[in-house]
């Protein structure tokens, strides 16, 4: 069987992302602890307009799980935080999403978990909350709007 992947933040970003994963043949989580957009992504409701997303979803429905209980995390051997990031006109990013959503998850992971930011953060944002007995790593993220289906299906 393969691994099951988790995404954290169902905006744009980790939607396409946990979907993608699915495409691929991954048993993938796609986790929010907002209750009411696990309702409408669980009815095939996008929150988001990206061509191709709805389609790829309805075609591989049965490896998506859609859930707002993190406990839903804890069989998952590969966990991304992938919300998108509200930027500034200065081009600040305003992280604490990311922070909110790895404290919510963090207690449901196995220790085993591997632990992926993929949003944009600052330089230094992992180093800063990575601990011995729990590393946090970060991978590059180049969704672009319009085509984020396409890159996250043939990156």
């Amino acid at each position: 069987m393969a691994s099951r992947i988790g995404f954290v933040g169902m905006t744009h970003l980790g939607l396409v992302s946990a979907v993608a994963a699915a495409a691929k043949g991954f048993p993938t989580v796609a986790a929010d602890p907002d209750g009411a957009l696990i309702d409408r992504l669980r009815r095939g409701e996008m929150p988001v307009s990206e061509p191709g997303l709805a389609d790829l979803l309805a075609g591989n429905a049965a490896r998506v799980s859609f859930t707002a209980d993190a406990k839903s995390l804890n069989d998952c051997d590969l966990v991304y935080v992938a919300p998108d990031v509200p930027t500034a006109e200065d081009g600040t990013g305003d992280v604490s999403v990311v922070d909110r959503l790895l404290g919510w998850m963090e207690p449901t992971l196995t220790p085993v978990a591997i632990r992926v930011v993929l949003s944009q953060v600052q330089p230094g944002f992992t180093r800063a909350r990575h601990r011995a007995e729990r590393p946090l790593y970060y991978q590059v993220e180049t969704l672009v709007f319009g085509r984020a289906v396409e890159r996250a299906m043939q990156p």
